[in-house]
This record gives structure tokens, sequence and C-alpha cells, in this order.
């Protein structure tokens, strides 16, 4: 059998999954044809059976929901080092306020500046959790060296960083950091969903 050339280069949403790429075209379904080599047979036969993979390329939809502009076109944009696809999601007038009053960025292109420095290089996530409400979308994303520091004299991450986005037609137009869930959740109007 023949190696490939073209290998799987990079699974796009390492968190969840959802997208991979091949020499970087979007896939999203995957066939296996298996090919039998029968001596006088049309059926299926153990030895001299040939596996090949057959890669179906197939658009990617465009993400509908507010959860999935959030998902699909920023942080997957955020993990790969996608600016110019975060730019697209971003309303000219966006406003980010982080978890202090002085950390604002009051635009696109202050937005992009403020993520340019951290995109591609997101550290690991342990738990992600997406909460549509109306416009709101709450995130909150768990692991090492995640989020702000403790306190305002350590530099060590809290592990835990928790952020409403608010869209409109499609554009993010405000992005808010919180330090507490509970306190995100409750400002977009989001009831804590539990799992099982």
């Amino acid at each position: 059998m023949q190696k490939r050339s073209r290998r799987i280069t990079d699974v796009a949403n390492s968190m969840l999954g959802l997208r991979w790429y091949i020499g970087g075209q979007d896939i999203r379904r995957v066939t296996r044809n298996v090919a039998c080599r029968a001596a006088g047979s049309d059926g299926p036969q153990s030895k001299g059976t040939e596996s090949s993979y057959a890669w179906s390329v197939v658009p990617a939809r465009a993400p509908e929901s507010n959860i999935e502009i959030i998902f699909a076109d920023w942080l997957d944009a955020m993990r790969r080092g996608g600016l110019e696809t975060m730019a697209g999601r971003l309303a000219p007038d966006v406003v980010h306020q982080g978890v202090r009053p002085e950390l604002i960025c009051r635009n696109r292109e202050q937005v992009i500046d403020m993520v340019g420095r951290r995109a591609g290089r997101v550290p690991p996530v342990e738990a992600i959790e997406l909460i549509a409400a109306g416009d709101h979308v709450v995130m909150t994303v768990r692991g090492a060296g995640i989020g702000p520091p403790v306190d305002d004299d350590e530099d060590e991450a809290r592990g835990q960083a928790t952020v409403v986005y608010t869209l409109a037609d499609g554009k993010i137009v405000r992005m808010h950091d919180y330090l507490h869930r509970a306190e995100a959740l409750e400002a977009a109007g989001a009831s804590s969903v539990a799992w099982d």
C-alpha cells in the first residue's frame, strides 16, 4: 500500500473536536471505502483485503446561532491565531471590559491588538462551558494558566475565566470578563444548568 503524503495536520478544535483540517481544508465527513480482492468471488474476503480512506471535503457551514459564532468564529480562531476571522466577528465599536475598570478595550483594533498577543498560545483547556441567553453567551473556561491573577500581588492565574459576550446581528458588540461565574450568569440573565 502506498504511503499517504497527506495526513491530518491539525485537529482544529482540540477542545471538542468539531472540525478537522487536511492540507488547510475543512473536513466534515470521512468515509471508509474497502476494496476487496476475492479470487473468483464478489464477496468480502479476510485475506487480501486492502483498506483505503476517501476524504470527502464538505464546505463548512457558517455559524448561525450566537453560541456557534462564539465557538467557531471566536474560540477556534483564537486557538489557531486567526485574527482576521476574529476581527470579522467584532463590531467596529466593540467594548471588552476586563475584571478591573482600567482593563478596557474600546474598539475592534484595541481588542484584536490585545487578543493578538495571546492568539495561538492558548493554555491547555480542561473544561469549557457555553450557555446561550438571548443576545448573550456566557463562556467559562478552566485550566492551569487561564484567567486573571488570584490577586493583584501575584502572577498566578486563577485557573478559570468567565466572559459574557453580547451579540447583535452576528457581531460581538461587548465582552465583559467576570471573576465569578455566578456574577456572569446573573448579568446575562442566564441560569446555571446542571448536567448529568
